[in-house]
């Protein structure tokens, strides 16, 4: 709904995705995280955007995503193993390095992202 209601020079975004669809990849996805004691929301939240920009269209081209979930499991464990110690503060960590990994696996028309989010700049 938010795509279809947001425009840039004029055009509109459009979302071309099924509710259904979408409904089962997430409950698939979350009782997949919760079976596997959540290993795997890595994967997970990349099913997840993978739907949602394979489905995002503006001015007639789409969004592309290549991102794996297998790419994040690495830094997932490694905020597994760093939540206690640190007062679940490693989150804004690996957080930025999600939102990193996943916009630099994004592109629109051929165009790349990129994104250089730092831990310290969201936990400030």
């Amino acid at each position: 709904y938010r795509s279809s209601r947001t425009s840039w020079q004029g055009r509109r975004f459009r979302y071309k995705g099924e509710v259904f669809e979408l409904a089962k990849v997430f409950w698939l996805g979350a009782i997949l995280t919760v079976v596997t004691l959540s290993l795997y929301f890595p994967f997970f939240v990349m099913q997840l955007r993978r739907y949602f920009f394979e489905n995002l269209e503006y001015g007639g081209h789409r969004f592309a995503f290549q991102g794996e979930g297998r790419d994040l499991l690495r830094p997932y464990l490694k905020f597994l193993l760093l939540a206690l110690p640190t007062f679940t503060l490693y989150r804004f960590w690996f957080q930025a390095e999600q939102n990193n990994y996943s916009w630099g696996k994004t592109s629109f028309a051929g165009a790349p992202f990129r994104s250089s989010l730092r831990g310290g700049d969201l936990l400030l």
